[in-house]
């Protein structure tokens, strides 16, 4: 992939020149100062991945309807948006397979989960620092693979890894950096999963013990 990066430099827009690069595939304009989506990129036909992490005044609703209009997107960074809710026009995205809301405390994620589960193809969502005390019932995505909770220390992890054993397809949960120091006596809702990770936590010998002979199948990391 051919990158084109404007990290922090506190752009409000892209240059002109971008859409002359017809075989770039990833823009990261994370960190600079847009408020409104860079139409530009609409005209790329190859672009894949889009990084708009980080720029709090973008209008997400506006940036979504030009999104939707990037056919092969498949990833997108929305982290530190300032995000409370998800457009409807996301749902529309049908190549989208990896999204990042991290570091979006009020986001609504019921609301958020209702766009998502309209994307058959999603099979990676990141929340990982959203300050999460629960998950709710509308996780059910029947694709997602890939399930990134990390830095969510308030998180009712028995509450949660109920809704979670709802995702039948999900393969990776990374539960890093949680104060964990013990998990719920009943995994069994994990158990189809191909690794867990724990590390950053708190976890004494014998619980660590616990959760490996639980889940003999799975690749589990402290």
């Amino acid at each position: 992939r051919q990158r084109q990066m404007c990290i922090r430099d506190r752009l409000s827009r892209l240059p002109s020149y971008l859409k002359k690069l017809d075989d770039i595939s990833v823009i990261n304009f994370a960190g600079n100062t847009f408020s409104k989506f860079p139409k530009i990129l609409t005209q790329l036909p190859n672009l894949r991945e889009v990084d708009m992490g980080n720029n709090p005044a973008i209008n997400l609703s506006e940036a979504a309807k030009h999104l939707m209009k990037i056919k092969k997107l498949d990833y997108i960074y929305f982290n530190g948006n300032n995000l409370s809710s998800l457009p409807a026009e996301i749902a529309q995205m049908d190549a989208l397979e990896e999204i990042h809301l991290e570091y979006n405390p009020n986001l609504d994620l019921s609301q958020a989960c209702k766009v998502l589960a309209q994307i058959s193809s999603l099979k990676i969502l990141n929340l990982a620092n959203n300050d999460l005390t629960f998950i709710p019932d509308e996780i059910a995505l029947v694709s997602l693979k890939g399930l990134v909770l990390d830095k969510n220390p308030g998180l009712q992890l028995e509450q949660a890894l109920g809704n979670i054993g709802q995702l039948k397809s999900l393969e990776v949960l990374l539960l890093r950096n949680n104060e964990l120091a013990i998990l719920p006596q009943k995994l069994e809702g994990l158990a189809q999963l191909k690794a867990l990770e724990l590390s950053g936590n708190n976890f004494p010998a014998e619980e660590k013990e616990r959760i490996k002979t639980e889940l003999s199948q799975t690749k589990v990391i402290f």
